[in-house]
């Protein structure tokens, strides 16, 4: 009698359950992919404007003259640019940023002045905040959103936020 030999690889149904243990952690993996990058993407645009903040504070404060971070000419959900004077335009540039990402980034204010001693200028005497979310986000959302708070002083910083 001969020994019966057995064959090394995988029968067809086990290629099928596999596939569909595969497809079923898909379908709930993939959801949670799509948030993870519109957090990093709304994290890495508030990290951005807040360096930006800083570089206008810091520049103010080694020209020893008023700096200014303006939004762009359709606001700062397009872009931003540091600058000297009234207006950014080639001669009072400093540096010029560009929005990424699909997030929306708004404010109330359209710029922020730094003295040439770091302070922010106050056009009111409130924190002046600027608001970077998912273009995903609805009004109301709790946690989405991160908000770059401005104060008198010049400090910034980044807190978590809800959606407007």
């Amino acid at each position: 009698m001969l020994p019966q030999r057995r064959s090394a690889g995988f029968t067809v149904i086990e290629l099928m359950i596999t596939v569909a243990v595969l497809a079923v952690v898909a379908v709930i993996a993939v959801p949670s992919f799509q948030s993870i990058i519109e957090r990093n993407q709304t994290a890495t645009q508030a990290n951005g404007l807040l360096s930006a903040l800083q570089f206008a504070r810091s520049e103010a404060v080694k020209r020893g003259e008023t700096v200014r971070l303006s939004e762009d000419t359709a606001g700062f959900d397009t872009g931003w640019c540091v600058h000297t004077g009234t207006s950014c335009d080639s001669t009072t540039a400093i540096r010029e940023f560009e929005k990424a990402g699909s997030v929306t980034v708004s404010s109330a204010e359209t710029e922020v002045v730094f003295s040439s001693r770091g302070e922010r200028v106050p056009q009111s005497n409130t924190n002046i905040t600027i608001n970077v979310q998912p273009s995903s986000c609805t009004t109301g959302e709790v946690g989405r959103s991160s908000v770059i708070e401005i104060s008198l002083s010049g400090r910034s910083e980044v807190v978590k936020g809800d959606c407007l």
